[in-house]
């Protein structure tokens, strides 16, 4: 019997059928049907078997040109000259086994190795033909692709609605009376200039207000139609609700009046709406005296409502009169605003993983891991779904989706059974049911695994550059971390190339709501985004309202919250029907242009209007029994398992690995660009953002960093081993005790199986005081 058996094996087969000569044709047939002649170099050929320290999968090396003659020659031959170098086909070897029982034995072939016959390198010399092995299926293709950005569309049937309402968003408006002014008698629109605005708000104006006289004799009529008609107002409330604002005033002014010359001067905020709010009230001025005020309001202002600052002034003087503001008079307003709701269109992390897989491999059905089946509340989405561009696209990489899915769960991707696996890091440094590699008789040969250590940590998201004061309140950016290690420089760097800050979420929301250009910085960037995903919200919609169609294809209602693809059903007028919105905008204040497909007749009526609902989402927000350090800690979200303690908690078991015989100290915080004030407690867990790491109080240890090394014959059975599971772990016995560790590096010769060495990470259960 012959010691190796090795088949051409058909890859557009399912039942693992073969290639063989029959009659002089070459035919592909589901028996396994053995080349007779070996292939020449295949003497020569080794598998190596080597783990990807940035991945932590185990992947296998194996690239060698071999030369085919008489059977084999004629059916590679065939498919070279008769179809084209993408068709797959491998050479699988098989080696013979005595399987032994109590009462038989029995020979059987094994599995040995199977690798992918690259038509690119195909030579045709005559009586051989010369190819190189190399591996294929998807590590191949990973390898490939795994560095190639993929779009993928957000107008698909697995994206889920998110329904973002908000942060509540503090904004400052400073204003300065402009100094120098003169001023004369009668009512007048005071010189106010806007110097600056701290924070993001939305749906408010600030504006300067210019000096204008209104009338000369102060007459309240002139006043009340300047003030119903007039643009010329220093801050407007364009939301649909009303909002709540505190304006602190600091004003000086003087006079030019003559003695015995009555005069008085009123200075007020008046309101669009009726309201007056007295900054000045003072009589009978003296020239010689500069009069200071410093009053405080705080005002509701509603939809629409808009603010004046009036100055109106009456002497008995005939010429001569004025008054002026001094410098440092001036005017602030403080407010939150919260923008409106919408949908945002997300995947889960698990829904986009198998796209992305798919772009590489052709079947989403190739990637596994219920790692990220398990956490589909971890969603992702881009800038401009964020602006709620229909045609938005993902555009990422594998490589950036495992280092985001790294940062967030503490994981590891390799490819298993040809299928593409992201896992938690146990996954791939199980120490349990190890495979034995027998005794050595040699001393294995240790050294520190270094680059398994560093004196360094950086946790995280990358750092936006928004310093306005409620950006300055955001917490998911870069936190830097030193060690007690000074031997090693090394930098352990758990930063995600994905965003995750809620505040730069919430300003690519509200900065360009409606815009429809895509030239914008955040466009393309990347949100991971923590969502409630256990109960979708069912926003049907019912309501009873005049609506007005201003245009074939334009419906002006009141503010609901629709989306593209929504159906809308009118109940009355000549428009009562069906319609599918296409498009939403908001230009006036409290209403919503809704865009149909459908042609409308221009109207007005009163009537009932409903949709189809809306299923989505809401933004996952944690209950606390204690939180401090944030402006808003009500409406921000990404905090609950996104923040630097989820994620030091979540790689503990790594971290205390590297950090071994350290367990007693500490990493202390250095450093982070924004906010480190952050404290919650939800129970016994603790979040605080600025705290030093407590090494013993992390998870076990996965591993200790050392290195062993031995030489042993490889167990004959270990690559079919590691074909199903290639992160096993490996054990041996020297001195009567067992070792155990993971494969770093190992390899086999197919043909004379001679010994090998293995280097081995070793597991978090070896006891070396055995070896003194």
């Amino acid at each position: 019997m012959k010691k190796f058996k090795m088949f051409i094996v058909d890859d557009e087969r399912t039942d693992g059928g073969t290639m063989k000569v029959d009659n002089g044709a070459v035919i592909s047939t589901s028996e396994r049907w053995p080349l007779p002649n070996s292939p020449d170099g295949w003497n020569d050929i080794a598998i190596g078997w080597q783990r990807n320290i940035t991945n932590h999968g185990v992947v296998r090396n194996f690239s060698l040109k071999l030369g085919f003659v008489k059977e084999g020659a004629k059916i590679l031959r065939s498919i070279f000259l008769n179809q084209n170098v993408e068709r797959k086909l491998f050479i699988l070897f098989t080696q013979l086994h005595l399987k032994l029982t109590p009462t038989t034995f029995a020979y059987q072939y094994k599995f040995l190795y199977k690798g992918d016959l690259d038509f690119s390198s195909l030579i045709d010399d005559n009586f051989k033909i010369t190819i190189n092995i190399m591996e294929g299926g998807i590590s191949k293709l990973l390898k490939a692709n795994e560095g190639t950005e993929y779009p993928i569309p957000m107008d698909d049937p697995d994206a889920i609605n998110v329904y973002c309402d908000g942060i509540s968003l503090q904004q400052k408006n400073n204003f300065a009376i402009v100094d120098g002014v003169a001023y004369e008698e009668g009512t007048t629109a005071t010189n106010l200039s806007l110097l600056n605005s701290e924070g993001v708000s939305s749906g408010t104006v600030a504006v300067d207000e210019y000096f204008e006289q209104i009338d000369p004799f102060n007459s309240p009529t002139a006043l009340a139609s300047y003030i119903a008609t007039s643009s010329n107002f220093f801050f407007k409330n364009e939301n649909t609700t009303p909002i709540v604002i505190e304006i602190p005033v600091k004003v000086g002014v003087k006079f030019k009046v003559s003695a015995g010359h009555p005069s008085w001067l009123e200075q007020k905020i008046i309101a669009s709406w009726g309201e007056v709010f007295q900054t000045i009230p003072l009589l009978y001025p003296d020239p010689a005296t500069v009069y200071d005020y410093s009053p405080a309001f705080t005002i509701t202002v509603p939809p629409d409502g808009k603010l004046f600052l009036i100055t109106i002034s009456l002497t008995e003087m005939t010429s001569g009169y004025s008054y002026e503001f001094t410098d440092g008079s001036s005017l602030q307003i403080k407010y939150v605003t919260r923008f409106r709701p919408t949908f945002v269109k997300m995947f889960t992390l698990y829904d986009y993983y198998r796209k992305l897989t798919g772009k590489i491999t052709g079947d989403p059905e190739d990637a596994v891991s219920q790692l990220l089946f398990d956490n589909k509340n971890i969603c992702i989405t881009c800038g401009d779904a964020i602006r709620g561009f229909t045609t938005a696209k993902i555009k990422s990489k594998m490589t950036d989706l495992f280092k985001a899915a790294n940062v967030q769960f503490n994981a590891g991707m390799g490819v298993e059974g040809n299928k593409l696996t992201l896992e938690a890091k146990q996954h791939y440094y199980d120490s349990s049911n190890p495979f034995p590699l027998g005794e050595i008789k040699q001393r294995p040969k240790i050294q520190y695994a270094v680059d398994f250590m560093a004196n360094t940590f950086k946790f995280g998201s990358e750092a936006k550059d928004y310093t306005d004061i409620n950006g300055r309140d955001e917490f998911n950016n870069t936190y830097l971390y030193s060690s007690p290690i000074t031997r090693i420089v090394s930098e352990f760097n758990m930063v995600s190339p994905y965003r995750r800050d809620s505040y730069g979420f919430e300003y690519t929301r509200i900065n360009f709501d409606g815009k429809t250009t895509t030239d914008t910085d955040s466009d393309n960037d990347v949100w991971l985004v923590n969502v409630g995903k256990d109960v979708p919200y069912n926003f049907a919609l019912l309501n009873e309202t005049a609506y007005e169609v201003t245009a074939p294809h334009t419906i002006k209602i009141p503010l609901w919250l629709l989306q593209p693809g929504t159906q809308i059903t009118l109940a009355s007028g000549v428009n009562a029907g069906i319609y599918t919105v296409t498009n939403t905008s908001w230009l006036v204040v409290g209403f919503t242009y809704v865009t149909v497909a459908e042609t409308l007749v221009n109207e007005t009526v009163t009537g009932t209007i409903t949709t189809s609902g809306i299923s989505a989402y809401a933004l996952k927000r944690g209950v606390y029994d204690e939180i401090t350090g944030l402006l808003s800690p009500g409406t921000v979200f990404n905090l609950e398992d996104m923040t630097v303690a989820d994620i030091i908690r979540k790689h503990g078991n790594w971290i205390r690995s590297m950090m071994q015989g350290f367990e007693n100290k500490l990493l202390p915080f250095q450093t982070t660009e924004k906010n480190d004030k952050v404290y919650t407690r939800q129970g016994a867990f603790i979040r605080d953002l600025n705290a030093d790491i407590v090494i013993r109080d992390l998870d076990a240890p996965l591993f200790i960093p050392k290195y062993m090394e031995i030489e042993v014959k490889v167990p004959i059975n270990m690559p079919q081993a590691l074909e199903n599971n290639p992160s096993k772990c490996f054990s041996f016995v020297f001195n009567g005790a067992v070792y155990k560790g993971f494969l770093m590096q190992a390899g086999i010769n197919l043909s004379t199986n001679a010994s090998q060495v293995f280097k081995l990470l070793s597991s978090a259960d070896n006891d070396f005081r055995k070896l003194l």
